[in-house]
C-alpha cells in the first residue's frame, strides 16, 4: 500500500515539473532566388570586375555584395549603374576578386 502511494505521489510530482508551453523553434528564412553571380572579367589596375548574374536574381545599383573563393570571403564589391543584360560592372571596395569568384549577399 505504501509503495503504491509513494509511486503515485512521485509520479504526480514529476508531472508538475513539465513545462506546459513548448518553446517555439527558430525559423530560418532562405531566399528562394538569392542574388548570386560569378566574376567573368577583372581589371586589377582600375579595381573593378564584371559579374554575370545569370545564376540568380539581379542586384540593385550601389548594392554591396561579397566575393567568395573556395567558400572563403575574399573581398567586397559595390554594384555600379553600368549593366548589359545580366552582366554588371562593380567596383572592388575591399579585399580582392579574381576570375571565377562567386559573388553573393550574406
Amino acid at each position: 500500500m505504501r509503495l503504491a502511494l509513494l509511486t503515485t505521489v512521485l509520479g504526480l510530482s514529476l508531472l508538475g515539473c513539465q513545462n506546459p508551453r513548448p518553446r517555439p523553434t527558430p525559423v530560418m528564412v532562405i531566399p528562394v532566388n538569392p542574388i548570386r553571380g560569378k566574376v567573368v572579367l577583372v581589371n586589377a589596375e582600375l579595381k573593378y570586375v564584371v559579374i554575370d548574374f545569370s545564376l540568380g536574381r539581379l542586384p540593385n545599383p550601389e548594392q554591396k555584395l561579397n566575393a567568395y573563393r573556395a567558400g572563403q570571403k575574399v573581398g567586397e564589391v559595390r554594384i555600379s549603374n553600368q549593366a548589359v543584360s545580366v552582366n554588371f560592372a562593380a567596383d572592388i571596395v575591399a579585399g580582392e576578386a579574381k576570375l571565377g569568384d562567386e559573388i553573393k549577399e550574406d
